[in-house]
């Protein structure tokens, strides 16, 4: 992951000059969260504010995601979190590309079933006969091994 982190350091000024510490910092908090460091991704990402639309976004989803990690017990705080992440999709629908955002609806309805304990084999055959998935390898391993 030491790799990764020169990488982002690197190049993050490259990408947006405007927003290079912003980056830098979501590129660390990827990597912190594929490092299982859900806590740090939290600390991190919850005081961050981006102006772009797209950075906004993944970098909520992102938070999310982290939260879910960590908070994956208490339905009502995961409920609050997913809920959050809806306004800002739909708030924001032709800021982003159909086939993303359809992706992320999806996602949303099966994290919403996940949280609402509907039946493991409804949700693998919403997945299955869903086309877009938003972060499809991550979702799947949250409906093969649900809280």
């Amino acid at each position: 992951y030491e790799w990764a982190r020169k990488v982002v350091d690197t190049w993050s000024s490259k990408v947006d000059k405007h927003n290079a510490k912003a980056i830098a910092k979501f590129g660390h908090a990827t990597i912190d969260f594929h490092q299982g460091e859900f806590e740090k991704v939290v600390g991190i990402l919850s005081q961050m504010k981006f102006s772009n639309f797209h950075y906004r976004y993944r970098s909520r989803w992102l938070l999310f995601k982290a939260q879910y990690e960590i908070n994956k017990d208490y339905v009502e705080v995961i409920r609050v979190q997913l809920d959050n992440f809806r306004r800002l999709i739909t708030s924001n629908e032709t800021r982003i590309n159909k086939s993303i955002y359809e992706g992320i609806k999806t996602s949303i309805r099966i994290l919403s079933m996940l949280i609402n304990r509907e039946s493991l084999s409804i949700i693998e055959n919403y997945y299955n006969q869903s086309n877009h998935v938003f972060e499809r390898k991550w979702i799947l391993k949250k409906i093969k091994k649900p809280k």
